[in-house]
């Protein structure tokens, strides 16, 4: 800020030098409500520099703010406080019932605590306001898949096709489910078809050089495996999948 009244410090002595006094006198009254101002709303920004702090202050100073409850929630979700998201995230319900990323949010840190069932209440709820909810139909299904129950993860994946038809995720996941039921040609196509809406995606990469392994392709399923870590270096699966591959052909 200092620069800012050094800039002003100099600029009017060579502005004001040719103009009569009276409007000198409003010149310099406005330069400094301007400065006076400027330094208001710098402080006010250092005030709100991380979105955390500006919802926190949100909540503190109004009552029934949905809103304020809702992204409350999500950055303690970002810092890991998923107990005190969800406490947010109840009240944001509380106050304004029926909002669908409200309730898929919920959902979540119960799929991630395990607790499916109350997971797919949730979900449930949210795709009953929004039949046509795609983070719904991704995380229903995804939740499925880990109950055991692919066919009824398919019918959800599907869906998500046909709402998002770029969405690699929904490829790769009705992928992982036709592989769960033996489909593995349809499974294969479809990872293929996550790999071409994105060719980044790890776990497409992955799941690809798993199926082409078990079928025998072995140079394909070490190209996938190795495409998956250079990409990210750190995930685990494709490097302890390509090191039992090597392993196994006695190259390693």
């Amino acid at each position: 800020m200092i620069g800012i009244f050094v800039i002003v410090a100099w600029g009017l002595s060579d502005l004001l030098s040719n103009i009569p006094k009276q409007r000198q006198v409003f010149i310099v009254a406005t330069v400094l409500i301007v400065s006076v101002l400027a330094v208001t709303t710098w402080r006010q920004l250092k005030h709100w520099e991380t979105s955390y702090s500006l919802y926190e202050h949100a909540v503190s100073v109004t009552k029934e703010n949905s809103w304020a409850h809702y992204n409350l929630g999500l950055e303690q979700v970002k810092h890991g406080n998923a107990d005190i998201a969800l406490k947010n995230f109840e009240a944001s319900l509380r106050i304004k019932p029926n909002q669908k990323d409200v309730l898929l949010s919920i959902g979540t840190i119960f799929a991630e605590r395990g607790d499916r069932e109350r997971a797919l209440q949730y979900y449930n709820h949210a795709l009953a306001l929004d039949p046509d909810f795609l983070k719904a139909h991704i995380n229903i299904g995804s939740v499925l898949l880990e109950q055991g129950a692919p066919d009824k993860a398919i019918v959800h994946f599907n869906k998500s096709q046909k709402i998002a038809p770029d969405n690699s995720d929904a490829y790769y996941l009705s992928g992982l489910a036709h592989s769960k039921i033996g489909e593995y040609r349809i499974a294969y196509e479809l990872y293929n078809k996550a790999l071409e809406l994105n060719p980044d995606h790890l776990k497409a990469h992955n799941s690809l050089g798993i199926l082409l392994g078990s079928s025998g392709d072995y140079e394909r399923s070490i190209f996938h495996f190795r495409k998956a870590l250079d990409i990210n270096p750190q995930f685990k699966p494709a490097s302890q999948n390509l090191e039992a591959t090597l392993r196994f052909l006695g190259k390693k």
